[in-house]
């Protein structure tokens, strides 16, 4: 509540913001106000800017929204790429529903808001393979939205579907899958030109492999290039601006990306916090 007794009205629903340091995205809380007067304001969700006030991306129109996610699949030549998902909570007596929101350039618009699948989960995890794995813990359900896409010829070259997890601390270190398709029995592959060591874990069809991933510049976003084992032929290039970011891990268990994203009034986290890479 303002400190005019401005409120949001019952049944307000939720909204995108892009989170930047020292915005004022409308939600008013009168201890803060105290140092800080914007906070005194409440905005509603169709707002238009004003001094100390950052409108929101978009007005989503639903409650509820608990995950959104960056898709970093390179399915479908990468018309989904870099685009944000978001998925509205799953009740007992509800299907739920699964938001696609196109971003405009640099992120820091949205151009179309558009409902993608009539179904939907708490928060949504990527796969290697581009498909997102989502939980309906009231059902409890896993639901899995799987890429419907032609399967590469054998014998054709390398082809990288994702990296999972998409994101990691910029000292490198940590444990990724890379999918895709025709990596051999003993591929390699990079981040950003940098080796991705110590391969593990390759699938019986090539499908994917585990590797180490190398240091990186925090806040980049690398692309990954996979080298069958055997005849040496890589992959090409991926569609969009990255596979894979690396991030800043901070003190306290707070993560800086460069663009954060949240829903609603909620701080983000988990797979709930989403980079952007327009």
């Amino acid at each position: 509540m303002g400190c005019d007794a401005s409120a949001p009205a019952q049944g307000t629903k939720d909204e995108l913001l892009l989170l930047t340091p020292g915005s004022y995205h409308g939600h008013p809380n009168r201890n803060r106000a105290r140092t800080d007067p914007r906070q005194c304001n409440y905005f509603k969700p169709s707002a238009p800017a004003s001094p100390g006030y950052t409108p929101t991306l978009a007005d989503l129109k639903l409650s509820s929204m608990n995950g959104v996610v960056e898709y970093l699949g390179n399915h479908w030549c990468g018309a989904l790429k870099h685009d944000l998902l978001l998925s509205k909570f799953s009740g007992q007596n509800s299907a739920g529903q699964t938001l696609r929101a196109q971003l405009g350039s640099g992120g820091a618009s949205v151009t179309a808001l558009t409902t993608v699948a009539p179904f939907s989960g708490l928060l949504m995890a990527p796969a290697p393979s581009g498909a997102l794995v989502a939980c309906q813990p009231q059902k409890n359900k896993v639901i899995i939205y799987e890429p419907v896409v032609p399967t590469p010829p054998a014998g054709a070259p390398p082809a990288v579907a994702a990296v999972a997890p998409h994101r990691g601390p910029a000292g490198g270190g940590n444990t990724v899958t890379i999918g895709g398709a025709n990596f051999g029995a003993a591929p390699t592959a990079t981040l950003g030109g940098a080796p991705c060591t110590g391969v593990t874990d390759m699938a019986a069809d090539g499908s994917s492999f585990k590797c180490t991933v190398p240091a990186g510049t925090p806040g980049g976003l690398f692309k990954a290039v996979v080298t069958r084992g055997g005849d040496g032929v890589a992959s090409g290039v991926t569609p969009g601006n990255g596979d894979y970011w690396y991030m800043t891990v901070q003190g306290g268990g707070g993560r800086t990306f460069g663009r954060n994203v949240r829903v609603g009034g909620v701080a983000a986290f988990g797979s709930a916090v989403a980079a952007v890479a327009r």
